[in-house]
């Protein structure tokens, strides 16, 4: 029985305590001579010291080992990714601004119009748009059935207007152009046979203009300073052609087609809808058949009235002079009195 005790007491000291490791004992794999309390303690070291290292925060400058970055470089990261943030906001916030930023609108007193190279205005669609005031121009005449009784409208309404004329129409009617300018009225040159001049050579159409030019010039005493081309159709060449000869080309942004057979109301419509300050209203005073213009122009006028809109000629609306006779003067009616 005592035996059993002691033995029972024996093993429990050995639990506790362990083997006592004998003088020179070797282990499978050690070198001989070591002392197995040293290496524990050695071991025990080197788990606190890699213990104390891993617990340290490591140095702001360190890397970030499997995607986490110490608390002073996410702290750093944090503040210049709210100051790039807040940067590319005020570049956006600008940016709109600039796009924004309207374009310089033209003056309401500057024409629409194109310049040559020294800044000379040498086509025109309509006039300042500043004042109520419009242009009536007529083309293609004078002919025997309708321009005198077109005449005889503007003359009963005291409204002046400006006739781009055919040359070939106004040597067969020179009584009706002298009548125009007597009347205040302005003339112009619309080419001598009407032709599309962008289809023609350069001489030919140098011929056109320079004929009726001086036709309108014998019958008038003028030359014509303004030009109109058949059909609107021109081209850079045909521009360079009509500004050598210091002359104003004068186009419209009113058409009313009336040489197309529209009824008289619509033609009306068509100028009611569209005429506003500085309007260049085409209509035509030669054709085959316009009886309606006739029938429209007095109630054209009468609407532009009531619409407190002043009829002027296109010298007066553009502020250009009517014939190479008055360039230079300050204000060119056009009319020969």
């Amino acid at each position: 029985m005592r035996k059993g005790v002691w033995a029972m007491v024996f093993l429990l000291c050995w639990w506790v305590i362990g083997p006592v490791p004998l003088e020179n004992q070797t282990v499978d794999g050690s070198q001989p001579g070591v002392d197995h309390r040293e290496v524990l303690e050695k071991k025990l070291k080197r788990l606190d010291s890699q213990t104390a290292v891993l617990g340290a925060e490591p140095a702001a400058e360190q890397t970030e080992v499997f995607g986490m970055k110490s608390s002073a470089e996410k702290k750093k990261n944090e503040a210049e990714k709210k100051k790039i943030v807040a940067e590319k906001q005020k570049s956006e916030k600008a940016e709109p601004k600039r796009q924004r930023e309207p374009e310089k609108k033209k003056s309401a007193d500057t024409p629409d119009r194109r310049t040559d190279d020294g800044k000379r205005s040498v086509l025109y669609f309509h006039g300042p748009r500043d004042k109520k005031r419009v242009a009536l121009t007529f083309d293609d005449g004078p002919d025997w059935r309708y321009t005198s009784r077109i005449l005889d409208i503007l003359k009963r309404e005291k409204v002046r207007a400006t006739f781009f004329l055919v040359g070939r129409m106004a040597e067969q009617r020179p009584d009706l152009v002298r009548r125009m300018v007597r009347e205040g009225h302005v003339v112009a040159n619309h080419s001598w046979n009407h032709p599309n001049l962008a289809r023609l050579d350069s001489s030919r159409v140098r011929r056109e203009v320079d004929r009726t030019n001086r036709v309108i010039s014998e019958i008038t005493g003028r030359s014509p300073k303004l030009f109109r081309a058949p059909y609107g159709s021109l081209d850079r060449r045909v521009e360079r052609l009509i500004r050598q000869r210091g002359m104003i080309i004068v186009h419209w942004n009113v058409d009313t087609r009336d040489w197309d057979g529209r009824s008289s109301d619509r033609i009306i419509r068509t100028v009611r809808q569209q005429a506003g300050p500085g309007s260049v209203i085409l209509q035509h005073t030669a054709g085959r058949n316009l009886e309606n213009t006739v029938q429209a122009l007095p109630r054209i006028i009468a609407d532009l009235k009531k619409r407190g809109y002043e009829m002027v000629t296109v010298p007066e609306l553009l502020k250009v002079p009517a014939y190479e006779e008055d360039e230079g003067k300050r204000e060119s009616l056009g009319a020969v009195r």
